[in-house]
């Protein structure tokens, strides 16, 4: 990686505020990493199968900076600008200081206007995903989108850790037959959440 191409790659985090797009996708795709290269190339390989269904889609890989040193990891910086998704345009950002998980969940994606319209799909870079996600988490969102009391949606499985001020023993199973599982719940694993949720979320 020269200088002259990690230049260009800041360059493009420091031309617009964090979070805010100028295109317009039916999906968003928000990768978060900090120096697993390895793992990072993984994820990124399982999202090149996705089946998007005529859908448009953008790919923001986000890279955090070490809070020891503050340098970027080149390899992952590598791995992330060799990868060109195949199904919409890619890009990186590399942080210009270090912002930690907080940072990297918080102010990587902001609606960019008054609807929910556009999901956004926030992806760590130890995971890999099924080639159907954007299928079921398009049909979860048809489904219940319009409920006040849905606040988004999770690609973990049908176990989940329940939030609750009283500590619990077991993690809330839900039956195996069923696709979806509607609780209060963390669900960190492939979270999706309601646009103008997380827009009020972000501004409160």
């Amino acid at each position: 990686m020269t200088n002259k191409r990690t230049e260009e790659i800041n360059q493009i985090c420091e031309q617009n505020q964090p979070g805010q797009y100028n295109d317009k996708v039916d999906l968003r795709i928000i990768v978060i990493t900090l120096d697993r290269s390895a793992s990072l190339l993984k994820l990124l390989q399982s999202i090149d199968f996705l089946k998007l269904d005529g859908d448009s889609a953008a790919l923001e890989i986000w890279i955090d900076r070490s809070r020891t040193t503050s340098q970027v990891n080149m390899e992952t910086v590598k791995v992330a600008s060799n990868f060109q998704w195949s199904k919409g345009p890619t890009r990186v950002h590399v942080h210009a200081t270090a912002v930690g998980l907080y940072g990297q969940w918080i102010d990587t994606w902001r609606p960019a206007d008054n609807s929910d319209d556009e999901i956004a799909l926030f992806l760590e870079d130890d995971l890999s995903i099924s080639k159907y996600a954007y299928r079921w988490l398009r049909a979860v969102f048809q489904a219940y989108g319009n409920r006040t009391n849905f606040a988004g949606a999770s690609l973990a499985s049908n176990q989940m850790i329940p939030l609750s001020t009283k500590r619990r023993k077991r993690i809330l199973a839900g039956p195996v037959q069923d696709t979806v599982l509607m609780y209060k719940a963390f669900g960190s694993w492939g979270f999706a959440p309601k646009p103008m949720h997380w827009k009020r979320f972000q501004v409160s």
